[in-house]
């Protein structure tokens, strides 16, 4: 049945012409970012421009040398098993009994987090975000919660009855049969990545809360959906009006964009789709929200913000962030041009090394017939003169000079990027990289800017942790189960209640990535573990005994080892065997009963350091003398390895 034409009247049509008006003085200015990341993006793919200068020679190779060095960036970014650690953050006038209860429920909010995570697949979501940045020079997250009902089948038992040939009850015989039931199909957190030209933000916004100096006034996500799914939200009772959009031509007035997808396989991603607008604006001291169709069906109307955390539900990030913009500065960006120049090296080499490998001869103009000189092995050719046939031997020292710009071309990109100096043997002329102090000052200045790209790009993924957990402390009715690790490494579950969430906290991610910052970190964890168990002893006969279990646990957590209440042993035997003399309940020093153990070589108290013994007992720096005490505590073949 064909419906009337889509109007409206009143209060309801003014929000809608009001909504696409600001859509149109936004569209303008974003429409430059779009055509910058394009470019961008091609050049992160390796296309060769046909303006560029490097598609004017017969070669046009075009390696994607932005596309090996951008994903070394991500890959060093990207942290594979998330564990982010939180810490409370009062505010307002709370007291200190509450804020000292936050502390205590740390654990909770670090589990129930961790948990939320791993069931949205957060760790997957990481590389999209950050290749975003690293080509547009902005990385958008949108954070939300997935709720969706419908049927559930599973496998089960039922009583089947089984009938005699008159047809007379039996009995019942169980039977494995498929249970279908009405139930949540998600009900969770969770967090999308957009597509940042589908992130239409205020061109004045320079922060996208509104409550930041320069918040967005107004910002725009643009998303497709089919008609079904339209169909499916409606149902919900979340929109309306969805059949007026069922006449429209699908997929129209949205070809503001291209992609790889439409470029390389023909394929139109928006085919079918019908663009929706969710329009989020800041009005009247709060954040408002409102959905239009297609640019016409009003599809929901202005309400206030549904999120308990006030702002708009986005994240931002970039690995180099510019001040007073929501635009950062991108990798893309600062090797384009290095890229090019390249290209057009390579391809005018290539020809010239075409040119110089032919043969070619020059003939005096007195040969009758200079088609009779054929070059062939073993080929003779009868002249009056050696002059009159020569070979033309083109300059091969331009090759030469092209593979050293080449060189210092591809060290320029790698330095530039800071993307594994070296690696392929590149370098420049700012630093001399032949020596081993030379190539230390460009790694150690390489990694350094490394690392702060990463807690750039890590910032973001903090700031979507910190608002997953306000919509869990909005969302979750009751009490939650979050999968953790046990003692001895079993899993289990915890009940978490959505009281013992609440509260400010703020998050830092540990970093699971090998750096020389982490490795000072485990040095300084361990020695200072070593200092502490050997103190262990003369605290345990005082009023203040250490708590050797933190002590552990802070050391694995520098080693990575954040489930480290694995290595606590729940068994009464092994606590038993602990206890007994000699075991390691019984504290350091305490030796059991025995002869004497002999020495082994440990320096002296007195001595200044091991190559340098002042006492008896201690160890010298020679190899002879340390297999002299090695033998001798042997006791030699004819004692039968007795020590004496």
């Amino acid at each position: 049945m064909a419906t009337s034409p889509y109007s409206l009247a009143g209060s309801r049509r003014e929000q809608r012409d009001k909504i696409l008006e600001r859509f149109d003085k936004v569209k303008g200015p974003h429409q430059k970012f779009v055509s910058l990341y394009e470019q961008r993006e091609r050049a992160y793919r390796g296309e060769l421009r046909r303006a560029s200068n490097a598609s004017r020679w017969k070669h046009q190779i075009h390696p994607p040398y932005a596309f090996n060095l951008i994903e070394t960036i991500i890959a060093s970014s990207v942290e594979q098993g998330l564990f982010l650690s939180a810490r409370p953050s009062p505010q307002g006038n709370i007291s200190l009994d509450e804020a000292q209860l936050q502390l205590a429920r740390v654990e909770d909010v670090e589990a129930l987090v961790a948990h939320e995570q791993k069931v949205d697949d957060m760790d997957a979501k990481q590389r999209p975000f950050f290749l975003t940045a690293a080509i547009g020079g902005r990385g958008v997250l949108k954070c939300g919660w997935a709720y969706s009902e419908g049927a559930t089948k599973k496998q089960g038992i039922q009583e089947t009855e089984v009938h005699d040939e008159d047809g007379n009850l039996m009995g019942t015989v169980p039977t494995i049969t498929e249970i279908t039931d009405n139930g949540i199909l998600r009900d969770h957190s969770t967090t999308v990545v957009v597509d940042p030209r589908d992130f239409l933000i205020h061109e004045g916004a320079r922060a996208i809360q509104p409550w930041e100096d320069g918040g967005a006034q107004c910002l725009f996500h643009r998303m497709y959906y089919s008609y079904e799914q339209l169909k499916m939200i409606e149902a919900s009772g979340f929109i309306r009006d969805v059949d007026y959009l069922k006449d429209y031509e699908r997929g129209s007035s949205v070809e503001e964009y291209t992609d790889r997808t439409s470029e390389v396989y023909a394929v139109d991603r928006r085919k079918d789709q019908i663009e929706v607008l969710e329009y989020w604006c800041f009005e009247d001291g709060a954040v408002h929200r409102a959905w239009v169709g297609n640019k016409e069906v009003l599809l929901r109307d202005m309400e206030t913000n549904p999120f308990w955390h006030g702002g708009y539900p986005f994240i931002v990030g970039s690995s180099m962030p510019l001040p007073f913009s929501t635009i950062g500065m991108s990798e893309i960006e600062l090797i384009m041009q290095l890229q090019d120049m390249l290209w057009e090296i390579q391809n005018q080499r290539l020809d010239n090394l075409e040119l110089v490998n032919n043969a070619i001869y020059v003939i005096s103009q007195d040969i009758e017939d200079p088609m009779a000189f054929q070059a062939y092995p073993g080929a003779l050719w009868e002249v009056e003169r050696p002059d009159q046939v020569q070979a033309l031997t083109p300059p091969y020292q331009a090759a030469e000079i092209a593979l050293q710009s080449e060189a210092l071309l591809k060290g320029d990109l790698q330095n530039v990027t800071s993307a594994a100096p070296f690696a392929s043997g590149a370098e420049t002329a700012t630093v001399d990289q032949k020596t081993a102090t030379g190539a230390s000052i460009v790694m150690n200045a390489a990694q350094q800017r490394m690392q702060y790209r990463q807690y750039e790009f890590q910032r973001g993924i903090k700031a979507e942790a910190e608002m997953r957990l306000k919509n869990c402390q909005q969302f979750i009715d009751g009490v939650q189960l979050a999968h953790i690790v046990g003692p001895d490494g079993a899993q289990a579950f915890r009940e978490i209640s959505v009281l013992d969430i609440q509260g400010d906290y703020l998050f830092d991610l540990a970093p699971m990535s090998e750096s020389q910052m982490r490795s000072e970190k485990r040095a300084e964890s361990t020695q200072f573990f070593q200092v502490a168990m050997s103190a262990a002893p003369a605290f345990a006969v005082s009023p203040w005994p250490l708590n050797l279990k933190e002590l552990f646990l802070d050391m694995a957590k520098q080693w990575g080892k954040d489930d480290a209440e694995k290595f606590f042993s729940q068994d009464p035997q092994a606590a038993a065997v602990a206890q007994q003399p000699g075991g390691p309940g019984q504290g350091q020093g305490q030796a059991p009963p025995g002869p004497p153990m002999p020495n082994l070589g440990v320096t002296a108290s007195q001595a200044v350091d091991a190559s340098s013994p002042s006492a008896a007992g201690g160890i010298g720096g020679s190899p002879v003398q340390a297999m002299q005490r090695a033998l001798a505590m042997g006791g030699g073949v004819s004692n039968n390895g007795g020590g004496g």
